[in-house]
C-alpha cells in the first residue's frame, strides 16, 4: 500500500529556541535571587525582569509549537493538496494550468529580462482562479516545490506512484517528511 507523501516545515529550531529561553529564564532567576541575598537590589530586580520575559518569550514558543504543523503540504495520485492553517485546497492535477514562482502582481506587462522571482508558488487553474502559498512554510525549497509540482502535473506515470487521496485523511496516522527547506524527491 502507498503512503502519502506529505511534508511540513520542522519544528527544531522553534523547540530548541523555547528550551533556550526557558533555560535562561531559569539562569536570570537564580542569578536575581543570588543578587538579592548580597544586597544588590537594583541588578537583583534587572535580573529577574529579564528572567521573566525569557519565560514569557519561552511559553509563547511552546504554544506556537502545539499547533505543529501549521502548513503541510500533500501529493497524491489524483490532486494536490495546500493546507494553510486551516484552509484546506484540493487542487487536481488536470485543473493545473501555470505553476510559477514569478511575481504576479505586474506579470503581464513584463518582459522575460523584468520578471522578478519570489520565494510564493502561484498556481493558476484553467477556470482562471489562482492560489499562493509560500513552500517554505511548508519546509520545502519554493524552486524544488516547482519542479516537483510541474513534474507530476506532467508525468501520469511518476504520479501513478502515490495513493489516491482520501477525504477522510488524518495527517497524524502518516508519516510526514519534515525538514527546513528540503528539496523534494518521490
Amino acid at each position: 500500500m502507498n503512503r502519502a507523501v506529505i511534508f511540513a516545515r520542522s519544528r527544531t529550531r522553534p523547540a530548541f529556541i523555547a528550551t533556550l529561553c526557558f533555560c535562561l529564564a531559569g539562569g536570570l532567576v537564580a542569578l536575581g535571587v543570588a543578587l538579592s541575598a548580597v544586597r544588590l537590589l537594583p541588578l537583583s530586580a534587572l535580573a529577574i525582569i529579564c528572567g521573566l520575559i525569557a519565560l514569557f518569550t519561552g511559553a509563547r514558543g511552546a504554544a506556537r509549537l502545539r499547533g505543529w504543523p501549521r502548513c503541510r503540504l500533500g501529493f497524491f495520485r489524483d490532486l494536490l493538496l495546500v493546507v494553510l492553517q486551516e484552509r484546506e485546497l484540493r487542487l487536481r492535477w488536470d485543473e493545473l494550468e501555470v505553476v510559477t514562482l514569478a511575481d504576479q502582481s505586474e506579470w503581464a506587462a513584463m518582459t522575460w529580462p523584468q520578471i522578478r522571482i519570489t520565494d510564493r508558488l502561484t498556481l493558476r487553474l484553467r477556470d482562471g482562479r489562482g492560489y499562493r502559498f509560500r513552500p517554505a512554510a511548508t519546509g520545502l525549497d519554493p524552486v524544488a516545490c516547482r519542479d516537483l509540482v510541474l513534474r507530476l502535473r506532467d508525468e501520469e506515470a511518476l504520479r501513478a506512484r502515490l495513493p489516491t487521496f482520501d477525504p477522510h485523511l488524518d495527517f497524524s496516522k502518516h508519516r510526514v517528511k519534515a525538514g527546513e527547506l528540503i528539496r523534494p524527491e518521490l
